[in-house]
């Protein structure tokens, strides 16, 4: 995936991939101040929700009116619920977090197989495998290492986009 990359043009696949990119670094700045916090965690869904329509917008005008309303209805409000529940219920612990993301990016993985979209899928099996890598860290050392928005936040964002990049594919071939 990484080998001849470039950024332009911008597709929907790169766009999910800048947003993969950025979304680790908001985490780890609203990590400590938004912990918790409802309004934080709400005014992250909406963010995230404005990246899935920026990356998404080229595609969702493919599909036809009643579709895009359809598509990007559930696609906004799928992202906007997964960043809610995972920095209001899951950031402070880190077992549930911990599962709560490898079982997001394992099924974006498998979604998007079954989309038709197998770049996409490489990118969240890649995400499932480093979530159980720190969940394999969490069992064997005994310690409860908290991620918090840095982790669930990006896997949040992340699957959320290729849950719905798969749903779109789909529904266009």
């Amino acid at each position: 995936m990484v080998v001849g990359f470039f950024f332009t043009p911008l597709t929907t696949l790169r766009k999910i991939f800048i947003v993969a990119l950025a979304t680790p670094l908001i985490g780890f700045f609203i990590d400590v101040p938004f912990r918790g916090n409802r309004l934080g965690a709400a005014c992250m869904a909406l963010v995230a929700a404005a990246a899935a329509v920026w990356g998404f917008y080229p595609v969702l005008r493919q599909v036809g009116m009643p579709n895009v309303l359809l598509s990007g209805g559930v696609m906004v409000i799928s992202i906007m619920w997964l960043v809610y529940v995972s920095l209001t219920a899951l950031v402070e612990r880190s077992v549930p977090c911990t599962v709560f993301a490898l079982a997001i990016a394992l099924g974006a993985g498998a979604l998007s197989t079954v989309g038709a979209a197998p770049s996409m899928a490489d990118f969240g099996f890649a995400l499932g495998a480093e979530v159980g890598a720190f969940l394999l860290v969490l069992i064997i050392s005994g310690r409860t290492y908290t991620a918090g928005a840095t982790l669930v936040l990006t896997a949040a964002v992340t699957c959320g986009l290729l849950v719905n990049a798969a749903m779109i594919t789909a529904h266009l071939h």
